[in-house]
């Protein structure tokens, strides 16, 4: 009797093993080919897009450069107070990152993977990506000649854009992407002041819809209630949050609210549109991040 106790025991276990297993509800898609795509320097998955049935995932290929951090820091490139202070992000100057280029993989929904562009060096990864009248673009991180802005019709052969906002050294990386209304938004990175164009691809024009002067990049983009909302970084200062109508007149409506003067905010994250509000997420490397809502933002008290 005891033995038959033991033996329907083992099942048990072995049959609570089995139901534990296949309940299961993730699975690690990089099993096979490895952690970061099997390049442990893809250190993110920075950007991921379905298009054609299949999913897409751009990756930040990064390793820290230790001696090029101190390099900068000796030579007075950079101000190491204004590191630990959180006025200056490591990452975004020369010398912070070596890089073997972006990638950008494909997945079929099964448990196959493909490799569909492996960027140059100084392209370190492809921040944003995003679907736009039959195609998928992908934007890249390029502190060295300026962001690169790729497009494909089929996900296999991929080109660059040129024109606008492309091309100059000065627009480091393309941070936030936006479909609407038939044009392509592109938010830009820019220490001369951050950009905002949009692009045609029926005609291939490019249009500058406004230069962020007091701001280093755009970072988010959202529409609500009608309105567009730019959300951008300072590195220097504090975020700014801008409204239009129109895409070319802009207002300043910078949430304000207890304490929102002495935090250290200095970009925007995230702008979604959720059950009729407007939600903000901040960066922040001193005080964590602020997470704001409201219905009327383009009223800065609201």
């Amino acid at each position: 009797m005891a033995r038959c106790i033991q033996r329907l025991s083992f099942v048990l276990i072995a049959l609570a093993l089995v139901s534990a297993a296949s309940a299961q509800t993730f699975h690690e898609l990089t099993a096979d080919i490895g952690r970061g795509f099997g390049d442990m320097m893809n250190r993110y998955a920075w950007s991921m897009a379905s298009f054609g049935g299949k999913e897409y995932v751009g990756t930040w290929n990064v390793q820290f450069d230790y001696a090029g951090v101190a390099q900068a820091i000796l030579s007075g490139q950079v101000d190491l107070e204004s590191i630990l202070s959180g006025q200056v992000d490591p990452l975004t100057f020369t010398g912070a990152l070596a890089s073997q280029g972006g990638e950008i993989w494909r997945h079929d929904g099964g448990g196959n993977w493909a490799r569909v562009y492996d960027a140059p060096a100084a392209d370190q990864g492809f921040r944003k990506m995003v679907v736009h009248n039959g195609a998928v673009y992908a934007a890249s991180a390029n502190y060295q000649a300026g962001a690169t802005l790729l497009t494909s019709t089929d996900g296999t052969t991929w080109s660059a854009l040129t024109g606008g906002p492309l091309g100059d050294a000065a627009n480091t990386s393309v941070r936030t992407m936006l479909s609407h209304n038939g044009l392509l938004y592109v938010g830009t990175e820019n220490t001369n002041g951050a950009e905002l164009w949009t692009y045609n691809s029926a005609s291939a024009a490019w249009t500058k819809r406004n230069t962020f002067a007091e701001d280093a990049a755009v970072a988010e983009l959202a529409v609500y209630d009608g309105r567009m909302y730019a959300g951008t970084w300072d590195f220097a200062d504090s975020y700014k949050l801008h409204c239009s109508d129109d895409t070319n007149a802009w207002n300043d409506v910078t949430p304000v609210f207890p304490g929102s003067d002495s935090l250290s905010n200095l970009g925007v994250m995230q702008l979604r549109d959720f059950k009729g509000k407007l939600y903000l997420g901040t960066l922040n490397y001193v005080d964590g991040f602020t997470l704001l809502r409201s219905g009327t933002p383009d009223n800065a008290a609201a």
